[in-house]
């Protein structure tokens, strides 16, 4: 009978588990999924998200945000700790980053960024510099132009996009002036800007490149004009800032008519992301809805055209940086990690 009494008490602390996970899940779990405000691709896929996890899960339930830059909901997940077990949120390369480097709104906010992880491939989202100048080529064109790389002084995107032109050695010359893409399109249509940046995004597979409304406008109504930014000042800044950051070409015609030549941009990943503490099986149930209905996303966003169980781990991060039970979920089903776009 002794012998027995190790396997019996084993046996009532498993079957007291079991309990305790099934009382926890005996009533659905509901998360909260914060994307981008309506017009945005992202929005249209935090729908499709939302929906398919409340139509093919028995356990999880979701509602839909809008929201807006990624640094926004971890700032608000650091201030609300409750939130961190309860929240699937639009991310990007970057995001992670600008807190580390204490960038735009996470500065002198203390925490340990390492904590947010990576779930499920959303895009590639390039941003590329446009002007109605045909006399602007190269950067170097640009010197002592007024240029708009993005809305926000000091935010992680001027941080990245202003450390790449300090790498070709022309940042200093500009006169930056700080508009949002229906600004600046608008100032580039009246001369009174030289170039801004706009953003693109990957919409299906292997290089099919969607310019964003503003720039589509652009283009539709003026002469516009493309500066490629080399991938030599992209990697460097890459490597001496610790941050992910990669250069693509895009193929001509891609972007506006006048584009005759492949354009090389600067390029991040996109992504759903969450806090290390939402718990392991909702993570699990997300990511196995995702994996099932990777098909049916076409339905919300064109940007689903590019989801598939072969693509949705390719968020160009390292295993580290995915949420542990998303990455065993992944190695169990074979589906590919690393990068979508060499």
């Amino acid at each position: 009978m002794k012998k027995n009494v190790p396997f019996f008490l084993g046996s009532i602390f498993l079957m007291i588990i079991s309990i305790f996970v099934s009382s926890l899940f005996a009533q659905t779990y509901t998360i909260d999924i914060i994307s981008l405000p309506v017009g945005y691709g992202v929005y249209n896929m935090g729908v499709g998200l939302s929906e398919e996890i409340n139509k093919n899960s028995k356990i999880v339930k979701a509602a839909h945000f809008e929201g807006k830059d990624p640094t926004v909901t971890m700032r608000m997940l650091i201030s609300e700790p409750a939130k961190k077990k309860r929240t699937v949120f639009f991310s990007d390369s970057w995001a992670k980053w600008a807190g580390e480097k204490q960038i735009g709104l996470l500065k002198d906010v203390k925490y340990d960024y390492s904590k947010f992880k990576g779930l499920i491939l959303l895009s590639v989202s390039p941003n590329v510099l446009a002007t109605t100048n045909p006399n602007i080529k190269t950067l170097q064109d640009l010197k002592g132009k007024r240029v708009v790389l993005t809305s926000t002084r000091g935010g992680v995107v001027d941080a990245v996009l202003g450390g790449i032109l300090k790498e070709a050695g022309i940042l200093d010359t500009l006169r930056l002036q700080y508009l949002k893409p229906e600004e600046a399109k608008d100032a580039l249509k009246d001369g009174l800007i030289d170039a801004a940046m706009f953003g693109i995004s990957l919409r299906s597979l292997p290089n099919v490149f969607k310019s964003a409304p503003a720039l589509v406008e652009l283009t539709s109504t003026k002469e516009t004009y493309f500066i490629s930014i080399p991938k030599v000042y992209v990697e460097s800044f890459a490597r001496k800032m610790n941050c992910y950051v990669k250069s693509v070409k895009i193929p001509p015609k891609m972007m506006g008519p006048l584009q005759t030549e492949p354009v090389e941009v600067i390029s991040k990943y996109t992504f759903w992301a969450c806090h290390s503490e939402l718990p392991d099986q909702v993570v699990t149930e997300v990511v196995r809805i995702v994996y099932e209905r990777a098909h049916a996303f076409k339905n919300y966003d064109q940007m689903g055209e590019i989801l598939s169980k072969e693509t949705m781990a390719k968020m160009g991060l390292k295993e580290s940086e995915i949420h542990p039970a998303a990455l065993k979920f992944y190695k169990e089903k074979k589906v590919p990690i690393g990068e979508l776009v060499e």
